[in-house]
């Protein structure tokens, strides 16, 4: 598809976050005796494991914890996503932050040995192709991602006006954005397209802006309002058979299932019960700061009710 002319883009969607004031209320009581009852949260220390991949976006939310919780001392290990998932099931960790489903071997363990790890949701994010802005397409479409990166055929068989072959860029195989794309945009089919691998997002990012003739594969939370990149508009068959056009990605979209790659951040805690690294979970996932925090930041709360409201928007 040659590449479009953009010449006006209004904000697409408002979003309006609202909590009901009279349960939260309720909630805070009821916990508040549960905390009396159990260990406080008040003060001491708790080591969280989080996915490196979501570094960018779960890095403001722990200063949030601190300056509501300034006796607990937090103390963060970025890790990729299989190490945060081994300590977790070996009982060395607490609480981990991942942006991906468990993997095939990893859904065994789980199975086989019952762990069943309790979990929260604390937001969604999306799985994003994006380009130098003088890269010459602006669309693609979920049948040709899976038979470029699964089936190795090329975009240049398909974009005449592609000159050569573009380069797919990402994290290391052990990142939960490699992972993802097995999971989620290839439906759980492995890569076998020779895809350019780095060890962080940055290298991506960085690797991404000088080369016009790169697609990186990244989050959602890591470009949004990046003007140095361009996101990949990306049409699909959803669950009921429709084709979805080509929408800007946007996180109003992810709402409405109107983007394809969309991926949980999830909180998985060791034990089933109210102690510290219970009530961090339930902050990061519940608390009306955090879940605003989020929406801020480009990519949809997971516990807030959201009213869309949508706006004029004129693309030719």
């Amino acid at each position: 598809m040659m590449k479009s002319k953009i010449i006006k883009v209004n904000v697409i969607l408002i979003f309006i976050i609202s909590f009901l004031i009279l349960n939260s209320c309720n909630n805070n009581k009821e916990q508040n005796r549960e905390k009396k009852q159990t260990e406080s949260i008040d003060e001491g220390k708790l080591i969280v494991y989080i996915d490196s991949s979501i570094k960018k976006v779960i890095e403001p939310t722990l200063e949030l914890y601190r300056n509501s919780y300034p006796k607990i001392e937090i103390i963060p290990n970025y890790v990729n996503a299989r190490r945060a998932v081994a300590l977790m099931f070996a009982g060395e960790a607490e609480v981990i932050i991942l942006a991906r489903n468990y993997l095939k071997d990893e859904d065994s363990l789980n199975k086989e040995f019952n762990l069943n790890r309790p979990e929260m949701i604390a937001a969604k994010d999306g799985i994003v192709f994006y380009t130098n802005p003088d890269f010459p397409l602006d669309t693609l479409n979920d049948i040709q991602i899976k038979e470029v990166l699964a089936e190795g055929k090329n975009l240049t068989d398909y974009f005449k006006n592609l000159r050569t072959e573009p380069t797919f860029v990402t994290t290391y195989r052990n990142s939960s954005i490699n992972s993802n794309i097995e999971l989620i945009v290839l439906n759980g089919k492995q890569i076998k397209k020779n895809l350019k691998i780095f060890g962080s997002n940055e290298e991506v990012l960085n690797y991404v802006k000088t080369n016009k003739n790169a697609i990186g594969i990244d989050y959602l939370s890591n470009l949004v309002n990046n003007i140095d990149f361009k996101l990949l508009r990306i049409s699909f068959i959803n669950k009921n058979g429709e084709r979805i056009p080509p929408q800007i990605v946007h996180q109003g979209f992810i709402v409405q299932e109107k983007y394809p790659y969309v991926n949980d951040i999830r909180l998985i805690l060791r034990e089933d019960r109210r102690n510290k690294p219970f009530w961090f979970a339930s902050f990061l996932a519940k608390e009306a700061k955090v879940q605003k925090y989020f929406l801020d930041a480009g990519i949809v709360p997971g516990y807030a009710k959201i009213v869309l409201k949508p706006q004029e928007s004129e693309i030719k």
